[in-house]
């Protein structure tokens, strides 16, 4: 199946990274709970380096979301 999403946008979480618009991330350290994982992770993109932390929820085997977005899972 690979890490395809059928709305044309390229928005994928792996075990290493995060990846969406123009921009990855790499993923710093992770806590799991229940069904949602945060992730502390290092950025850049667009010339660009940054720090956040984000909390992806499971919706199901290939998709997790965070704050609403929707992510494939490779």
């Amino acid at each position: 199946m690979g890490c395809v999403d059928n709305n044309d946008i390229r928005r994928t979480i792996s075990r290493n990274k995060v990846e969406f618009y123009e921009s990855s991330c790499s993923i710093v350290s992770s806590r799991a709970k229940a069904r949602s994982y945060t992730l502390e992770l290092a950025c850049t993109g667009e010339g660009e380096s940054w720090k956040r932390t984000e909390t992806f929820k499971l919706v199901n085997r290939r998709i997790m979301t965070s704050a609403g977005t929707r992510f494939i899972r490779c």
